[in-house]
């Protein structure tokens, strides 16, 4: 309950593996605090970024809610990569140059390319 919202902790009771799940969503969110720290200056709180991970696809999104939504990038829908190999687990968020993690125009948990 302290890293996980409501929904989170929903789709983790139903995953094949409710651990691993529930460790990526915090990898993802630890993720998205270090890619936007260094340009906003601003710390985040596990409660100001929800997460939706896309497994089989290695990807996440991360969207910052309440009070977070009012700094850092105007896209407040963040995309990361992860992997997840044996038992090691990694999330990671590409810079732009400008400082904020890459923009994904048009892409949503809905709409994936191949």
């Amino acid at each position: 309950p302290l890293v996980l919202d409501e929904e989170e902790r929903s789709d983790a009771r139903h995953a094949a593996e409710p651990g691993v799940y529930a460790r990526m969503v915090f990898s993802a969110k630890e993720t998205t605090y270090k890619a936007l720290f260094p340009a906003c200056r601003r710390f985040l709180e596990f409660s100001d970024v929800h997460v939706d991970l896309l497994l089989r696809q290695g990807i996440f999104f991360s969207e910052l809610v309440g009070s977070a939504g009012a700094f850092g990038p105007s896209e407040k829908r963040l995309m990361g990569r992860m992997v997840i190999d044996h038992e090691i687990l990694v999330t990671g968020m590409i810079l732009s140059t400008g400082g904020f993690a890459l923009a994904q125009e048009g892409m949503s948990i809905h709409h994936l390319p191949c």
